[in-house]
């Protein structure tokens, strides 16, 4: 069992330091002390949240640490990482916050406890609170024994935080308490709610001891099918027979993070007639099919307006008469529960940027067709659905895909651009453009070239003749073709640009000086943890779900009869038909 361990160090100016143990004796007031005893009334301290991983731990201090001004006695908290068990916080890496703010931020401060449940053990003494917060545990800035994963997904938080009070230089430590935060996070989620739940396993003793969980709201809706009937289902109440299908994804807030990947132990059934779908190892029946990312992105629900996303899930049964028992009356209905397999998620890149970008260009000719009410995302993904099509130009919010492409300089950057895609097999794909920079000088000597120039080529011809000299790096609209390109450009290349080669680093060039000392590096020590983006990290979350028996069977006398499954036209999400009226679904 590790507990935090309290230092006090002599302190080499003309201070007393009381060294106390127990009593109601006066603390001093460059002395620091853990408050608590560890139980659930008085924990040492407590995790608060995981988004951002926030706690706080209670100290006590003297009163002089809650003064104002030049007779304060300044209370330090700061994080480390990577300590080994029952080692002083300094053995580890420090947490510093990270250069510039941009959202992951690293917090600590040290202030009067607003609880009065803890009591002092001195006699002046006061109790404190040294509070932490990371916005972003497993931001890969932080040292990598902060958050460790072997699925990407569920992992081990180890941080060691130390209270402390130093010199007047700042320098070293008079007194100090070192407590260690040890958290098992562990994935998890109720389909009942549509709820995911993520429990903390704490550790004992002057660890932080707490039982936490963070919510991550999961919703779910009756949906369609992607391509049929705009992704919307037909019809909103269903009877013995029919499909059902239910999608599930986390919560805007989420999405960009988690995505769900399958499905595991799914039943359906009353609690006495429960049918499994889905085995534990994510196996299912013949009355149950899944549909994850792509396959369920276009489904919607029944308004038509919640489109599913890449971050959804789906699955598809069937409503069968076994479900609902023997004596199914009305109100009848049937569960459908199991678990949820949750997985990281990165959403993918724009479709734009698949494509070159030239602006000032326009590409005539050559239109497969114009893309009306969309934007410049919107073109490329049409584009992109289209094997034919080679690129898109936009000009004036009005976009026209091309089947091939012959561009040309509009004499404006202004005008517009020419988006052409990166595999297609086209010269000026080899080039970078700079809208109004030249690079005097450097010019190749070479008749073939002048020839070129005197004919006046387009810029596509001018593309494959640099690609052909190993000698060209660039070449600019009035046709100079360049051996090499300064760091520095001049912009006043008003009517035109230059092209630069991709693979020429626009003639910068970087040094760097390095040293090696002999030895061994073992793959070990090179190798990178799966980051949140990884297609292996995986987790569970339980589910339920509830379907109502319609009027219309009921009274058809046909539950006993096998259910039997429609069309695709028809297939449909979970829903109860009713005759004459509309059955709620819950």
């Amino acid at each position: 069992m590790r507990f935090s361990s309290v230092s006090v160090a002599a302190l080499s100016l003309n201070y007393d330091i009381w060294f106390v143990h127990g009593g109601k004796n006066p603390i001093g007031s460059y002395e620091v002390l853990q408050a608590g005893d560890g139980t659930e009334t008085l924990p040492y301290g407590k995790v608060e949240t995981l988004k951002p991983f926030s706690g706080k731990i209670f100290i006590e201090s003297s009163s002089d640490t809650f003064l104002s001004g030049a007779e304060k006695k300044e209370v330090t908290v700061e994080l480390f990482a990577g300590v080994e068990d029952g080692s002083p916080c300094v053995t580890g890496d420090k947490i510093v916050p990270f250069e510039g703010t941009d959202g992951n931020a690293i917090r600590t401060d040290y202030s009067a406890a607003s609880s009065s449940s803890y009591l002092p053990s001195k006699k002046n003494g006061m109790i404190g609170t040294s509070t932490f917060s990371i916005d972003d545990i497993r931001d890969p800035r932080l040292p990598s024994q902060t958050f460790t994963t072997s699925d990407g997904v569920n992992g081990l938080i180890k941080l060691c935080v130390r209270t402390s009070i130093k010199n007047l230089a700042g320098l070293d430590y008079v007194s100090f308490v070192d407590s260690y935060v040890e958290v098992d996070v562990d994935f998890t989620a109720s389909f009942e709610n549509f709820d995911q739940t993520i429990s903390i396993a704490g550790t004992t003793g002057k660890e932080l001891a707490d039982d936490r969980s963070m919510i991550i709201d999961v919703e779910s809706f009756v949906c369609g099918d992607s391509g049929i009937n705009d992704g919307m289902p037909y019809d909103s109440n269903y009877k013995i027979g029919q499909e059902f299908k239910v999608c599930v994804r986390p919560v805007e807030e989420y999405r960009t993070i988690y995505k769900v990947i399958g499905f595991k132990d799914v039943v359906c059934g009353e609690a006495d007639a429960e049918q499994q779908l889905v085995n534990q190892n994510g196996e299912g029946n013949d009355l149950i099919e899944i549909f994850v990312g792509a396959e369920v992105a276009g489904s919607k629900d029944s308004s038509g307006e919640n489109e599913m996303g890449l971050s959804a899930a789906a699955f598809r049964s069937v409503l069968v008469a076994p479900y609902f028992g023997e004596n199914p009356s009305t109100d009848s209905f049937f569960s459908c529960s199991g678990k949820v397999e949750l997985g990281s998620f990165s959403p993918p890149p724009p479709a734009v940027d698949s494509f070159n970008e030239f602006l000032g260009h326009d590409a005539f000719g050559n239109d497969l067709k114009e893309v009306e009410d969309t934007n410049r995302e919107g073109a490329a993904n049409a584009c992109l659905e289209l094997p034919e099509c080679v690129g898109f130009t936009e000009y004036l919010g009005r976009f026209y895909l091309k089947s091939s492409i012959i561009m040309e300089w509009k004499e404006s950057a202004d005008w517009g651009a020419t988006y052409i895609k990166k595999d297609y097999k086209y010269a000026l794909n080899n080039f970078k453009f700079l809208p109004h920079q030249d690079f005097y000088g450097n010019d190749l000597v070479d008749a073939e070239l002048t020839k070129l120039r005197n004919e006046g080529v387009d810029i596509q011809r001018a593309a494959e003749a640099c690609m052909e000299l190993d000698n060209c790096v660039a070449f600019n609209n009035n046709l100079w073709f360049k051996d090499s390109v300064p760091p520095k450009s001049v912009e006043d290349f008003v009517d035109g640009g230059t092209y630069v080669k991709n693979d020429n680093h626009d003639g910068r060039h970087l040094t760097a000086e390095f040293s090696y000392s002999g030895g061994i590096v073992s793959s070990e020590e090179m190798s990178r943890g799966l980051q949140e983006d990884s297609s292996e990290e995986l987790g569970n979350s339980p589910f339920a779900t509830t379907i109502r028996l319609s009027i219309e069977d009921l009274n058809g006398g046909s539950l006993s009869s096998p259910a039997s499954t429609v069309e695709w036209s028809r297939k449909v999400g979970i829903g109860v038909a009713a005759v004459g009226s509309v059955v709620a679904l819950l």
